[in-house]
């Protein structure tokens, strides 16, 4: 039986305040913070792989925010329109 429950760890402890949350918007969002904090006299090398467009969870696969999705109003199959979202989500 497949795995289905909530993983979302800050180093590690479950992070239950991310609950709710879009993981690319946290993802990124947490780099963007190293970033800017960063000492600038010091060398960083920072790898970010998002989860998108991977599966969310069996009962909602496909997941982006509504604003991503309606960009692609003129795609018919809404799952296309969804799975479209979430690939322009990640370009930005």
């Amino acid at each position: 039986m497949p795995y289905d429950g909530y993983d979302m760890r800050r180093n590690m402890e479950v992070d239950w305040t991310a609950i709710g949350q879009y993981s690319t918007d946290l993802f990124t969002n947490e780099v963007v913070h190293r970033i800017q904090s960063h000492n600038q006299s010091t060398p960083l090398f920072l790898y970010l792989a998002h989860l998108a467009p991977h599966a969310g969870t069996f009962e909602d696969p496909l997941q982006a925010p509504k604003k991503e999705e309606m960009k692609f109003s003129y795609l018919k199959n809404p799952q296309r329109r969804r799975f479209a979202g979430n690939l322009c989500f990640l370009a930005v």
